[in-house]
């Protein structure tokens, strides 16, 4: 979503209100725990950008 938002403007502004609804609740667990973690690592580590 991060670099979607980029695209248009290099300033990423969040809005209150948004909330997740998982659809399954065991992978999205472990993209909370692990996954998301992982990705935003090897994303600054490989292409420089916090966003992956």
């Amino acid at each position: 979503m991060g670099q979607f938002k980029r695209s248009f403007a290099p300033e990423i502004t969040d809005y209150v209100g948004a909330f997740e609804l998982p659809l399954k609740p065991r992978a999205y667990r472990f993209w909370v725990t692990l996954g998301d973690r992982l990705m935003r690592r090897w994303s600054l580590a490989v292409r420089k950008d916090p966003y992956y």
